[in-house]
């Protein structure tokens, strides 16, 4: 090993970096306490490997307080908690969708009644606005012009001609 070699793993293990060692072509373990040994061993920064699913899976059920659990198990309660949230996705959605149809559905409803009524609410004000005066509409000024504005709103709204021949509702 070159010395530049060497100050660069002395470097890294004082910035924190986890070292490695072995002697021989034995297989490189950690150097938790290192003892730079430079003629027995060789040294070098630990390559950073990602860790394996197994790693992963110990760490989660470390963290979950499952401790020496055998990798079996803790890999089969993880499917068995994936299995069981997609239960309760496939729930929610199935909810979702019937609430979505009950929604749909009541809306179409509102929407057919409010226009019937509106169509009712414009009847009656072209009754109360009759230009013609037979029926004494003109005589309240008050309810005359009230029912007026009202009946320009709702022809807008419902886009038909005010006085038309329309199928009378009332």
């Amino acid at each position: 090993m070159e010395i530049k070699d060497m100050i660069e793993v002395l470097q890294a293990y004082e910035r924190g970096e986890q070292i490695e060692y072995r002697n021989d072509d034995r297989n490189w373990e950690i150097a938790t306490h290192p003892s730079w040994s430079f003629k027995d061993f060789e040294y070098r920064i630990a390559t950073k490997k990602e860790p394996s699913i197994v790693e992963e899976l110990r760490d989660i059920a470390k963290e979950a307080g499952i401790f020496n659990l055998p990798v079996e198990q803790v890999v089969l309660s993880a499917a068995d908690r994936i299995t069981d949230l997609q239960n309760e996705l496939a729930d929610c959605v199935k909810r979702h969708a019937e609430c979505y149809t009950l929604l749909v559905d009541k809306t179409r409803l509102v929407s057919e009644f409010d226009q019937t009524l509106a169509l009712r609410m414009l009847d009656l004000c072209e009754y109360i606005t009759f230009h013609d005066g037979r029926y004494g509409q003109l005589e309240n000024k008050k309810a005359y012009d009230a029912a007026y504005a009202l009946a320009k709103v709702l022809v807008e709204k419902l886009d038909v001609k005010m006085y038309a021949d329309r199928e009378r509702t009332i």
